[in-house]
């Protein structure tokens, strides 16, 4: 389904586009996930946390949503990372936490949240709010049609990652693709679903 998505006429999909979609899609996920999780029994604070942002914007923090994007053996960067691994990439959790500090110091500073920190020649062609803003529901869809509950929608979407970056290890560097997935996917997991629900309010 993303591959006819992004499929740019005779030419295919630019694995950028795809890695992209995936990781920023998969980001918003784990924050879906975590708030499936407080619907059904209210959290601390520490589990999960409302900020302002200086754009008057409100961003999710805390250990729920990391624990679907980062903190757990198949939590969505882990098996991207993973697969990058495996393909001979050279990755690490400190490329997730230097992210995760940019992200959190553009929501304190107003300026650059979602903008992947990629060279020009590999820049996804869209932001990954972009991304989520529009393909979301049709990413929802299929999770619904093949009834992935919200909680293990990070999981399926992570193996998919894994499926690009093995399927573009040669056109692309695993250590790249990862990266990729890493900036599209930290700050997608922050952004205030009411957002997502209505564009307007971008």
């Amino acid at each position: 389904m993303i591959c006819k998505i992004v499929a740019n006429g005779g030419r295919g999909v630019r694995i950028e586009d795809l890695l992209a979609i995936l990781a920023s899609t998969g980001g918003f996920s784990c924050l879906v996930a975590a708030l499936s999780e407080v619907d059904r029994s209210p959290l601390d604070g520490t589990s999960l946390a409302i900020v302002t942002g200086k754009d008057g914007h409100h961003y999710f923090f805390g250990d729920l949503p990391n624990r679907y994007l980062i903190e757990s053996e198949f939590a969505l960067l882990s098996l991207a990372l993973g697969a990058a691994r495996a393909f001979g990439g050279s990755v690490s959790l400190d490329m997730v936490h230097q992210t995760m500090r940019h992200v959190a110091g553009t929501v304190v500073g107003g300026e650059g949240f979602g903008q992947p920190q990629l060279t020009a020649e590999h820049r996804p062609g869209d932001l990954p709010f972009n991304y989520v803003r529009f393909l979301w529901p049709r990413v929802l869809e299929g999770l619904k049609l093949y009834e992935v509950p919200p909680t293990q929608a990070p999981v399926a979407i992570g193996f998919a990652l894994q499926r690009a970056i093995e399927a573009g290890k040669d056109a692309i560097d695993p250590t790249l693709a990862a990266r990729i997935a890493i900036e599209c996917a930290v700050p997608m997991a922050k952004v205030d679903p009411k957002r997502i629900a209505s564009p307007e309010a971008s």
